[in-house]
């Protein structure tokens, strides 16, 4: 049971390290931040599927990209980096 124990302890760190992208969004700022640093490539579209905005940029830590320019209403913004994906919808106000 010990060894089982172990097992999960290091499947949990790994699943950690994999997931390490957080974002936010507020006041239409998107704020991501990695725990390692690398190529990041921000997509946001429309609801109706059509890329409206894409960024592809090296992120250490933390970044932050102004997303005030884009009309108002909601969007889907996914978030790649090293074999990771995310996407949130957002409201852009």
């Amino acid at each position: 049971m010990v060894e089982s124990s172990s097992s999960e302890m290091t499947t949990k760190v790994v699943t950690v390290a994999m997931n390490g992208v957080k974002f936010g969004f507020a006041d239409n700022v998107l704020t991501l931040a990695l725990q390692v640093s690398s190529m990041v490539r921000v997509q946001v579209f429309d609801l109706t599927g059509h890329l409206v905005e894409s960024l592809e940029e090296p992120v250490v830590g933390s970044k932050s990209f102004n997303l005030a320019h884009l009309n108002r209403g909601n969007y889907l913004v996914r978030v790649e980096s090293n074999n990771m994906a995310r996407t949130a919808r957002i409201a852009v106000k």
